[in-house]
């Protein structure tokens, strides 16, 4: 029986290259993202990958980009047998406090009106900012950020390592 206490989240690192790249190309297939180019990502200081660990095998990934004092979500995915567990929440806490860690005063993120994670997203305190007016599969992209105060339910996480 799978409980909350069977996963970890790790900082990413080579050897979890192939395992994100088989989720990117399964969530994200419109990203255009190669094992070479997630590769370099790995390696760019701007971009930080954490992993969702379930008896060592990758179950979920986070992925965040910095650019100046913002920090941009750019994908969150979960195998669909390891979803409500808490995996997501804990892969998007990583990202946020990393991003605070880097010093970012505003957290973004894009989603589509049907994504499922949107709930989530809200739950942890961003709200809708805008839409872009691209669509994305026939959905309307959704551009979210990250509230605190009143419209956030939970705050900033602080500093504090997760690995």
């Amino acid at each position: 029986m799978i409980s909350k206490k069977d996963f970890s989240i790790r900082s990413a690192a080579t050897k979890h290259l192939y395992s994100i790249t088989v989720l990117t190309k399964q969530y994200f297939p419109y990203a255009g993202l190669s094992l070479e180019k997630i590769g370099a990502r790995l390696r760019d200081k701007r971009f930080k990958y954490f992993v969702a660990l379930y008896n060592s095998h990758s179950v979920g990934y986070v992925d965040l980009h910095m650019r100046g004092k913002t920090c941009k979500i750019l994908g969150l995915a979960v195998l669909p047998e390891f979803r409500g567990f808490g995996v997501g929440t804990k892969l998007l806490q990583s990202a946020m406090k990393e991003g605070r860690k880097r010093g970012a005063t505003r957290l973004v993120l894009l989603t589509t009106e049907g994504n499922s994670a949107r709930g989530l997203y809200e739950r942890m305190g961003f709200v809708k900012k805008g839409r872009l007016k691209k669509k994305l599969w026939g959905h309307e992209v959704i551009v979210m950020e990250y509230r605190k105060g009143k419209h956030a339910k939970t705050p900033i996480p602080a500093r504090r390592d997760v690995s």
